[in-house]
């Protein structure tokens, strides 16, 4: 029996949060890797069920690659994580496109999965791809923090290109933050990533 249909089959409802399929870690926000998330979420819970039990399912994010290692106390050596030089709160702009970027538009694929799971659907197809790119674009339109489509972002690029460009460095240190209310979120010296 299915873990979920197992829940279920007491009378409980259930949220489905499968580790293994549902952890959002850094990885390309391509196509190549929808297909592990778009998985049938009421496998094995008898129809019946599926609506007054099966409450949705969950997708989850750690921050632990953009923790000081000593801040979070989880790693006895000193070693820094990729995103570390985010984790400071003077990089909160930075931080908020970076963790957007690990997360949208994936996250759709999961959420799309939760809602509306058809076993015909590919989750590779031409169709399907473009309506995940078509739903992060009109995100992004609205302010939405997504890696833009048809790229791949990690803790410190989008696109390939650094959240972090010499120049906010450099004016971060001379105590020159600039504005971060601007419409992106961007302060005086950073690169806009679209």
């Amino acid at each position: 029996m299915q873990p979920t249909a197992a829940v279920t089959a007491t009378g409980h409802r259930a949220v489905v949060c499968n580790a293994s399929m549902y952890f959002t870690v850094p990885m390309a926000g391509l196509p190549s890797n929808w297909g592990d998330i778009w998985l049938d979420i009421g496998l094995g819970v008898p129809a019946e069920q599926k609506k007054s039990l099966l409450l949705g399912g969950e997708m989850t994010a750690w921050t632990d690659t953009y923790c000081n290692p000593r801040e979070c106390g989880a790693m006895h050596e000193y070693h820094p994580e990729k995103g570390a030089e985010l984790f400071n709160r003077t990089r909160d702009a930075e931080y908020a496109r970076s963790y957007g970027g690990m997360i949208w538009p994936r996250g759709f694929v999961g959420a799309a999965a939760f809602w509306n799971y058809n076993a015909s659907v590919d989750p590779q197809s031409a169709e399907f791809v473009q309506e995940i790119w078509s739903t992060n674009d009109a995100l992004a339109r609205r302010g939405s923090l997504v890696c833009p489509s048809n790229c791949s972002c990690d803790e410190m690029t989008a696109c390939g290109k650094p959240y972090i460009t010499n120049s906010s460095a450099e004016d971060r240190l001379a105590g020159n933050a600039g504005d971060d209310s601007d419409a992106g979120g961007a302060g005086a010296g950073t690169e806009r990533i679209e």
